[in-house]
This record gives C-alpha cells, structure tokens and sequence, in this order.
C-alpha cells in the first residue's frame, strides 16, 4: 500500500506540470508511473507466502479462498485470494479520467480537467 500511495502522489506531481509539459505528456508520464504497480511489482515474497498459506488451508481443512484455484464461490463469499493484485490506491479511477481526459479537444480545455482532478485529490 505504500509503494502505491507513493506511486499516485508520483503521478499526480508529474500532472502538476502539465501546463509547462503538455496535457498529454503529462499524463502519459503519470500512467507509466501508475503502471509501475503492475511492472515493477514489490514484496514479491509476501504474495508467495500468502500463496503457501492460502494452498496449506485448502489442504488441511478445504478452505476456498479461491474461485480459480479452490473453485470456491465467489469473491464476496470469502475467495479474497483472487483479489490479491487490486490496487490499493486511485489508480483505475486516475487510469478512468486520464482516458476522458485524452478525448477532449483542446488543450486549455484538458489542463482544465487535470487541475480538477488533482484539486480533487485524485478520488
């Protein structure tokens, strides 16, 4: 979760420069950063372990934590597993708005945009 946090607030100082650097480029560099969550992963070894622990309680007492794995129910009914690489942070809703952003027409009108969304704190 600190590793995303640090991420968004990465991604929205770099939209702070979208008046000097472009709309455009601007959130194109924040999206690589976002992106990074995905590519550059952290704590590898932790998922690993909660992979363990996970196929060790479906072993010894059948617990389903996963629809996929376990062929439990749902993820709502308990199979959290397969929620393991949602974002902790505003990222498919940044992702969202950078792609409204991208449609509109003119340049005064995106930075616009962009100014709302970091006033908005990203939410």
């Amino acid at each position: 979760m600190l590793y995303e946090t640090r991420l968004e607030q990465e991604a929205l100082a770099v939209l702070k420069t979208a008046p000097q650097s472009g709309a455009l480029a601007a959130i194109d560099q924040a999206q690589k950063i976002l992106d990074k969550a995905v590519t550059d992963r952290v704590a590898v070894e932790l998922r690993a372990r909660v992979f363990e622990l996970a196929e060790a309680l479906f072993q010894s007492i059948r617990m389903q934590l996963s629809v996929r794995r376990y062929q439990a129910i749902s993820v709502g009914r308990g199979a959290n597993l397969d929620e393991i690489d949602k974002p902790l942070n505003h990222a498919p809703n940044l992702k969202n708005r950078f792609d409204e952003i991208r449609r509109l027409q003119s340049e005064p009108e995106r930075l616009q945009r962009i100014a709302e969304l970091i006033q908005s704190g990203a939410g």
